[in-house]
C-alpha cells in the first residue's frame, strides 16, 4: 500500500504553515466548513495530478501576500520511502523526488497516484463531455505516461490551429499534427474503457447486488484513424472557418454513459449521479492498482454532506477492501467513527491551521 506518513504545507491557499504527521491509512481532516479542509486535500491532490479538482490556477494557489508555496510529503510504499511534492512560484509548478527538481509531473504519477472524490464529482455524469474526456485522459495516463505527453502536445496544436483560423492564416499546416497526435490519444482511450469495463460492472454489482449495469460508449466526432480525421478536418473548412474554431478531433469526442440501458446524463438525478461517479473513482481505483501495480492514495471531500449514511457506510467498505490510503475531511467525526471505527486518525483544522497533527 501506497501511504503519505507525513505533510508538509507552507502559504498553499489559507494555509500559512501545516506540518501533519499521518498515522493510519484512514485519516479524517476535522473541522467546520470554511477552515482549510479542501485547501489540504487539494494540496494532496496537485502532487500527482495536471489540474485541480477545483477552479483556480498557480496564482491562486499560493497564499495571498506570499511569492512562493510548497507542499512535500513523506510517503512510503512497497519501493520503499520518499519525499514527493512541488513548489509554486512565477507562475509555474515544479515537481520534487527526495527534494530535486524532476522533468516534471510524469516523475511524481510513475510513482504516486492519487484519486479524488469531491462535491462537483457529480458532473462526471451530469456535466459536459469534456468532464468525462479529462476524466479517461487521467486513467490512460496513470499507466501510460506518455499519453500525457501527448494530450498536452495535441492542445497546444490545437490552439495554435485555432489562432491560425480566427487570424486567416494558413491553419491547414496543423491538421497532420492534429490527426497524428489524435489517432493515438483516442486509441488509448477507447483501449482504457474497454478494459475498464469489466471494473465498472463488477463494481456497480457490488453496491447495487446485480440489479444495475453501466456500459461506455465512446463516439469519435472525426474517426478514430489518422486518415478519417484528416478527412473530417478537411470536409469542415467552411464550418471552422465561420466559427474560428476547430470542431472535430479527440477534444470534441463524446463519452457516453449508459446507466440501466438509457443515457445517464437524461435520466439520474443529481444524488444518483454523486453515488455513481463515487463508483466510477472506485472502479478507477481498482483499475490502476492492477494494471500499474501501485496503490493509490483515495481522497474525498466531505461524502458525509450529500451521501445518507447507509449508502455512505456500504461505499466506505467496498473502498476499505482495496486496501489503501483513505484522506477525507469532515464536519461530522461521529460519522466517521461509525465508517472507520477506532482506526480513524482525526486531525483537526481551524482558520488554516493543523490544531493536533
Amino acid at each position: 500500500m501506497a501511504r503519505i506518513d507525513s505533510l508538509r504545507i507552507y502559504n498553499f491557499r489559507n494555509i500559512e504553515e501545516a506540518v501533519v504527521k499521518i498515522q493510519s491509512p484512514f485519516v479524517c481532516f476535522y473541522g467546520q466548513n470554511a477552515q482549510g479542509k479542501t485547501n489540504i486535500l487539494e494540496a494532496i491532490y496537485l502532487m500527482s495530478n495536471v489540474r485541480s479538482f477545483r477552479s483556480g490556477s498557480v496564482p491562486d494557489w499560493i497564499q495571498k501576500g506570499k511569492e512562493e508555496s510548497s507542499v512535500m510529503a513523506e510517503v512510503d510504499d512497497d519501493l520503499g520511502s520518499y519525499k514527493a511534492g512541488f513548489k509554486l512560484k512565477n507562475g509555474k509548478r515544479e515537481f520534487l523526488i527526495n527534494e530535486k527538481q524532476t522533468e516534471g509531473i510524469k516523475s511524481i504519477i510513475k510513482r504516486l497516484r492519487i484519486i479524488s472524490y469531491n462535491p462537483s464529482s457529480y458532473e462526471l455524469i451530469l456535466g459536459d463531455d469534456g468532464e468525462r474526456r479529462r476524466f479517461f485522459d487521467r486513467v490512460v495516463y496513470s499507466i501510460d505516461t506518455d499519453h500525457l505527453d501527448d494530450v498536452i502536445y495535441y492542445n497546444r496544436v490545437l490552439k495554435n490551429r485555432n489562432t491560425a483560423l480566427k487570424q486567416k492564416q494558413d491553419y491547414r499546416l496543423w491538421d497532420d499534427f492534429i490527426a497524428n497526435t489524435g489517432e493515438r490519444i483516442i486509441s488509448r482511450r477507447i483501449k482504457a474503457m474497454e478494459l475498464m469495463q469489466d471494473y465498472f460492472t463488477d463494481t456497480f454489482h457490488l453496491f447495487f447486488n446485480d440489479s444495475s449495469n453501466v456500459v461506455l460508449k465512446y463516439r469519435p466526432s472525426a474517426g478514430t484513424s489518422k486518415e478519417e480525421i484528416l478527412k473530417r478536418l478537411g470536409t469542415d473548412v467552411r464550418i471552422d472557418e465561420f466559427k474560428g474554431a476547430t470542431g472535430s478531433g479527440p477534444h470534441r469526442d463524446r463519452i457516453d454513459i449508459i446507466f440501466n440501458d438509457s443515457d445517464a446524463k437524461r435520466v439520474v438525478s443529481t444524488g444518483q449521479a454523486k453515488l455513481i461517479a463515487f463508483l466510477f473513482k472506485v472502479a478507477k481505483t481498482r483499475f490502476i492498482k492492477e494494471f500499474s501495480k501501485k496503490s493509490p492514495i483515495f481522497l474525498y471531500d466531505d461524502v458525509s454532506a450529500f451521501l445518507d449514511e447507509k449508502r455512505l457506510l456500504q461505499l466506505i467498505d467496498i473502498i476499505k477492501k482495496e486496501d489503501v490510503q483513505i484522506v477525507s475531511t469532515s464536519v461530522d467525526n461521529n460519522l466517521f467513527r461509525k465508517l472507520f471505527s477506532d482506526s480513524v486518525q482525526f486531525i483537526t483544522v481551524r482558520e488554516g491551521s493543523v490544531i493536533n497533527g
